[in-house]
């Protein structure tokens, strides 16, 4: 079951792939992407049966369609999926776990249709009268449909004028690609998979979508151990073409967070179609490596017997997240006295990341003290973040990310605060860990931990004033 899929690549920088919606096609985009393009490689794909695509023979799930998307997605890439192609996003990330470096999923459900658990999801008479539709009347059919995409939104119009200008422009969709999403829209359903999709994710909903309600994106992010989400005030189904300023904005914003701008030290992007980060070692350090690499090289480090295995210092943690707080009276302790010295920094910190975040309770005090930045819990084990999550309030939120400490998945000076406490024992290689901290940390600010204090006097941070060297203890 395989099917040759149309693919055009542009830009340079890190790969994103990019999956469009329901009857539409890799075209149909938008001029946001134009801009996109000179910070990302991107690969635009045309679904299996959409566009340009040829639809495989037998294929009628999900899981298919994935299956055919796979091959074009380079590891280490970030997916961008819209609708559909949210949920094709999804089903990636949950068959290639540790593969991906992020998601970002616009106006996307984990559960298409309606269920008595599941009220935020569309009215299955909606899908039946596409599903008729078809076969009846198919170009009104498909008008309809995109007259839907952009019903409520503010900028209604634009939005549909750009979606009919590019409806044809890579041909027809195949009758059979219709009738098999429609039914993968009905019977789809990754709610009990969302927990185990640990990828930093952002998820984008419109405020007034009529096919996936803004409620299923912000369960969609809650459900997700690493997720954001951000809502478009007054948008419809179609952000990105009705508010292309805001979705690029937010989408640059998280990737540029999460990826480099450009290669790291040691590594270069492959001009090789369908590559992905691919190394080059440049001297004895080769620079910040990917999760998976990190992982892989601490447990597979057998010459050192006092070597930890990653893996199961990650699943122990997660295991004991329900009771860890119960037990853990020295962590408490050390991490207050951090906290309390944080009362000397002169400093309103944009990014503060908690690192080895366990439970969140640094986190949440962290999101207390900075209520103005944007406050990161990162942790290799995604059941403490899990707990983590329990913590926030509606007024109080802060992201979850999963990773390696060794390996942080942060660009280059993207953060301006690192917390953390009692974490660097749990590291086979804590010079590592502290080079990845030097990396992700922009000059000229702090980075807490129980070896440092800052001075009485320091400005660290401070506008106009240089900042204070540390002093150890």
């Amino acid at each position: 079951m395989s099917a040759p899929l149309h693919v055009e690549i542009r830009g340079t920088g890190p790969d994103l792939v990019l999956l469009h919606g329901w009857a539409l096609h890799g075209g149909m985009w938008g001029p946001w992407l134009d801009e996109l393009g000179r910070r990302a490689r991107l690969h635009l794909i045309d679904l299996p049966g959409h566009g340009r695509s040829a639809w495989p023979a037998g294929a009628s799930t999900l899981r298919d369609l994935a299956r055919a998307v796979s091959p074009h997605v380079p590891n280490g890439a970030a997916v961008l999926g819209w609708s559909l192609g949210g949920m094709v996003a999804l089903e990636l990330a949950r068959s290639r776990p540790g593969d991906l470096a992020a998601l970002v999923l616009i106006a996307t459900t984990p559960c298409f249709l309606a269920r008595d658990d599941w009220p935020t999801g569309m009215n299955p008479g909606v899908l039946d009268g596409f599903a008729a539709g078809l076969a009846g009347d198919y170009r009104r059919t498909l008008t309809n449909f995109l007259a839907l995409q952009t019903w409520g939104d503010e900028n209604a119009s634009q939005a549909l004028r750009s979606l009919r200008a590019n409806l044809d422009s890579h041909g027809e969709p195949d009758p059979q690609a219709l009738t098999a999403g429609l039914g993968i829209l009905r019977t789809a359903d990754l709610r009990d998979a969302l927990a185990a999709i640990t990828v930093p994710t952002l998820v984008i909903a419109g405020e007034h979508d009529r096919i996936t309600p803004v409620a299923a994106g912000r369960e969609l992010a809650s459900r997700l151990p690493s997720a954001r989400f951000v809502e478009v005030p007054k948008a419809g189904h179609a952000p990105f073409l009705s508010h292309p300023e805001t979705v690029r904005r937010e989408v640059e914003k998280f990737l540029a967070f999460l990826a480099p701008s450009s290669a790291p030290a040691g590594k270069s992007w492959s001009a090789g179609p369908g590559a992905g980060l691919t190394g080059e070692a440049q001297g004895q350090d080769s620079g910040p490596v990917t999760a998976a690499e990190a992982t892989a090289a601490a447990e597979g480090n057998t010459s050192n017997e006092f070597a930890l295995d990653v893996r199961r210092v990650r699943d122990s943690f997660s295991q004991a997240a329900g009771t860890y707080d119960a037990a853990a009276v020295l962590q408490a302790t050390v991490r207050d006295e951090l906290l309390r010295r944080l009362e000397v920094l002169r400093m309103e910190p944009a990014v503060v990341v908690d690192l080895g975040a366990g439970t969140g309770q640094a986190s949440i005090a962290l999101k207390r003290r900075y209520p103005g930045g944007r406050v990161v819990a990162m942790d290799i084990a995604h059941g403490m973040l899990l707990q983590a999550r329990k913590r926030q309030t509606l007024l109080r939120r802060f992201d979850r990310v999963v990773a390696d400490a060794a390996a942080l998945p942060l660009g280059d000076a993207s953060v301006d605060m690192l917390f953390s406490s009692l974490m660097l024992q749990w590291c086979n290689d804590p010079d590592r860990v502290l080079r990845e901290c030097r990396r992700v940390l922009r000059p000229g600010v702090c980075c807490t931990s129980p070896r440092w204090v800052p001075t009485p006097w320091s400005s660290c941070g401070k506008p106009g004033r240089p900042p204070t060297r540390a002093t150890p203890t």
